[in-house]
């Protein structure tokens, strides 16, 4: 027994037993990975048993109290050990947002992308349908009087498209000169003109070519997307045909502007032939000047250079006659003279 007022005071030996018997009641870390839920429950145990703080009376314990204080320690230590385990290998949850992302957008048929492109498909279909009347004009399957029918419907049927070519580059509709003379560098509104120019006219077939051509040529570019909504590998005997045209779409654009010059000459035989009327050909020449002046297709221009200096390398040569050269020179000045300036 130790007297109450005096102090206990431990040697070096008795301190070393002391803590060789810490280490034998010390719980283990293998013992804490393998179990973690007992280790849990046992370290709950002893932290509700057993006295932490440094308030411990040891002259009253002695040994016994220094055991205790090191046993409670070393559980709060485990403890901690086992709180941060299970929050490190607490799986995380994916994010809806980042599923939301990766999920791709569903894709439209060709149903719901024609109506949601009502005026495009409008138009596709009025150039689908001058094409058709185009074709059954130069092929007369169904007799002269039906080729003329054929005629009129395919040139009105590119009215509309010009039109609503028109609308859709300009869509607010001004009575001003301002927007007459924007109106009038649109490619949509010169074959508006055409079209009404020659709707009445006697039919030829050379006036049939530019608005069958065109009206082809801009088909084919929406049948693309169409087809695409369809599929990437839908009806790819028609999608050959397809690149086949778009691949040849310079030459077909220089052989609409070489239908577009050699008419102005046949408008003046028609009209000597008693099959044209006598402003034909002074209409026809106002829609051949706002060709020339094209920004978007300038092949009408480029086309009249090269005539130009192909008819004049063919009179320069020693066996053309000389009579023969003068009326080319006379004839290459008059045209030059009628082409509108500042181009």
């Amino acid at each position: 027994m130790v007297p109450q007022g005096s102090k206990y005071r431990m040697g070096t030996g008795q301190l070393t037993e002391v803590q060789e018997q810490c280490k034998q009641h010390m719980p283990t870390k293998g013992a804490t990975e393998r179990s973690a839920v007992v280790e849990q429950k046992k370290l709950r145990g002893v932290g509700s048993r057993l006295t932490v703080g440094p308030a411990l009376n040891m002259g009253k314990f002695g040994e016994r109290g220094q055991l205790t204080y090191s046993l409670s320690l070393e559980a709060k230590h485990a403890k901690d050990h086992f709180d941060r385990r299970c929050n490190l290998e607490r799986p995380s949850l994916p994010k809806m947002a980042d599923t939301n992302q990766q999920s791709p957008p569903p894709q439209q048929g060709p149903v719901q992308f024609l109506m949601s492109n009502k005026l495009e498909t409008a138009m596709w279909l009025s150039r689908l349908f001058t094409v058709y009347c185009s074709v059954m004009f130069i092929l007369p399957i169904l007799g002269p009087y039906a080729a003329a029918n054929f005629y009129q419907r395919a040139l009105l049927a590119n009215a509309l498209t010009s039109a609503l070519r028109l609308h859709q580059r300009l869509p607010r509709f001004q009575l001003s000169r301002a927007f007459l003379a924007q109106a009038l560098q649109e490619d949509s509104c010169h074959y508006l003109l055409y079209s009404l120019i020659l709707v009445n006219s006697y039919p030829i077939t050379m006036s049939i070519f530019p608005v069958f051509l065109f009206s082809l040529l801009h088909a084919t570019t929406y049948t693309k997307k169409v087809l695409d909504s369809m599929g990437p590998s839908s009806l790819m005997f028609i999608r050959n045909l397809l690149d086949k045209l778009t691949s040849n779409q310079q030459n077909i654009l220089k052989f609409i502007a070489c239908n577009e010059i050699f008419l102005m000459p046949a408008t003046v035989f028609m009209l000597f032939s008693g099959q044209g009327s006598l402003l034909l050909p002074f209409i026809y020449y106002r829609f051949l000047t706002l060709r020339y002046t094209s920004r978007r297709n300038p092949y009408c221009r480029t086309l009249f250079t090269e005539l130009r200096i192909l008819l004049e390398h063919l009179i320069m040569k020693p066996a053309c006659p000389a009579f023969f050269r003068r009326m080319c020179l006379s004839s290459i000045a008059f045209i030059s003279r009628l082409a509108p300036t500042g181009v």
